[in-house]
């Protein structure tokens, strides 16, 4: 082992200030090896490296790649930078508040040697965990099941007026929006699978706002991940790459960081017409993502 790791960071949107944060919580930690941290802006007009320039290495892309291409630029630029023990790939909207993080990290992989690893990664303003995702990559059918839901929703969205509409724009995009979450959420069932995120568990889907990659992972792999689709699913890909290859993934609750939910999107502070003309788009996006991940399985007969 090198005591070296690196932080990939995808800095996409107009809030420049996240960014800045992930990059303040990740020179926090505390380790003694060598910390490197890697910025690419995902398109010109997204450049901060007059910004930050003499605190970490940034690369700036043309355009806008998405995120797995996005992500595998840093990769490939760490790769041939150093020779890391990992790479820790997050958004731009995670923040990593506990400071033997690093330690704690070099440590899980001692003892549960891995190729790729996720830490228990909260929401704070909704008081969610959202790793694992789940334990198994969907069946086709249940992919069905998702888009059909997905456009139930775009249908909502589309009306000029959706009371459901209305109360996931308090939630999400007002400012004060852990306040009020917090009063819906006491109106809502016990999720029966808020204990998912404890402990330790192997070979589940990973989410994708952080995601480590170890030194066995990175020595074979020129990419991180593959296939580069634009936005949403990466998790599946990822999940189904390693399962066929019989690496092993590992989720742990030891690791632990928060995810400032839409931070990198830039839903928050919307007006509501602008909120749901956002959310259509978004809801697009996950349905065409939905129907080539469902392609992708089916072509590939994953079970």
């Amino acid at each position: 082992m090198t005591n070296k790791v690196c932080f990939i960071i995808l800095h996409y949107g107009e809030n420049k200030e996240i960014t800045k944060k992930a990059i303040k919580a990740i020179k926090s930690l505390s380790f003694d090896g060598a910390v490197d941290i890697i910025v690419v802006c995902n398109g010109k007009k997204y450049d901060i490296s007059e910004e930050i320039n003499t605190e970490v290495n940034t690369l700036v892309l043309e355009n806008n790649e998405g995120f797995s291409k996005g992500n595998n630029v840093g990769y490939a630029y760490a790769k041939s930078k150093d020779d890391y023990d990992f790479m820790i790939i997050i958004n731009n909207d995670i923040f990593i508040e506990q400071i033997d993080f690093i330690s704690k990290l070099y440590n899980l992989y001692e003892t549960h040697p891995f190729f790729v690893a996720g830490p228990d990664v909260y929401i704070p303003f909704k008081d969610k965990h959202t790793s694992p995702m789940s334990k198994e990559i969907p069946t086709p059918d249940e992919i069905e099941d998702i888009i059909q839901e997905q456009k139930n929703s775009l249908f909502e969205y589309e009306k000029s007026f959706s009371l459901k509409c209305f109360l996931s724009y308090i939630s999400e995009s007002y400012k004060n929006r852990e306040k009020l979450f917090y009063l819906f959420r006491i109106r809502r069932k016990v999720d029966k699978k808020a204990n998912n995120y404890r402990g330790f568990q192997e070979n589940v889907i990973l989410h994708g706002p952080c995601l480590i990659f170890s030194r066995d992972y990175i020595s074979i792999n020129k990419k991180a991940f593959d296939p580069e689709v634009f936005l949403y699913n990466e998790e599946f890909y990822l999940a189904y790459r390693c399962k066929k290859n019989n690496w092993r993934t590992i989720y742990s609750d030891e690791l632990q960081v928060s995810h400032i939910h839409h931070g990198s999107t830039g839903i928050t502070n919307l007006s509501y017409k602008k909120f749901c003309e956002r959310k259509i788009e978004n809801i697009k996006i996950r349905i065409a993502a939905n129907e080539q991940l469902k392609c992708y399985i089916e072509s590939n007969c994953i079970k």
